[in-house]
């Protein structure tokens, strides 16, 4: 390091820790207890946000829902019909992997009936929720036949859909169990 760049770094150092120095004995202890206690307090903070929520990025292409980036609530698991929940991916492979976090609105409750007709409408208890099947298009109507028809979803099941006509959602693999609920989640931007 040339000599003009070292007494630079000593001016400014001298600069912000120098009242420090000049400071008496008990000033610096004052300082010290207040850094500690500043730390443990953002420390703190840090570990209750982090027990409570984590933050989710929708890394698609074609997304499902109108957020980039969600706040998911780890301790409000208890589906609400209109919410959207986070939730981790079951029988949706290979489009998305097993246990992939994924976003989507509850449109259906367990006792609910779930209807998805041959015009590719998807109906909660005879309210249109979702509009179209685009991810069938190519295949043979033999292939098809299992994704329409009527339901009533079971204790423990509930009916997730996207806000978008290009979404994967239960209309292709089926309502999700409680246990998959991660948490609802926020849109944030």
């Amino acid at each position: 390091m040339p000599c003009a760049t070292k007494s630079k770094a000593r001016e400014v150092l001298s600069r912000i820790a120098g009242p420090l120095l000049k400071a008496s004995p008990r000033e610096r202890l004052k300082w010290l207890l207040l850094t500690v206690l500043f730390s443990a307090a953002a420390v703190s903070a840090e570990v209750a946000f982090y027990n409570n929520f984590r933050f989710a990025w929708d890394r698609q292409t074609l997304k499902c829902l109108d957020a980039n980036v969600l706040l998911v609530s780890l301790k409000d698991k208890t589906p609400k019909r209109g919410a959207v929940f986070a939730y981790t991916s079951r029988q949706a492979a290979p489009v998305v992997p097993e246990g992939m976090l994924m976003g989507k609105i509850l449109t259906g409750l367990p006792g609910d009936t779930v209807e998805v007709r041959r015009d590719n409408g998807v109906y909660v208890n005879g309210v249109k929720v979702a509009q179209g099947m685009p991810h069938l298009r190519g295949l043979k109507p033999s292939e098809t036949d299992r994704f329409y028809g009527k339901r009533t979803l079971k204790a423990d099941e509930y009916w997730m859909t996207g806000t978008k006509p290009l979404s994967f959602d239960s209309r292709y693999w089926g309502p999700i169990k409680g246990d998959q609920i991660y948490g609802r989640a926020y849109a944030l931007f």
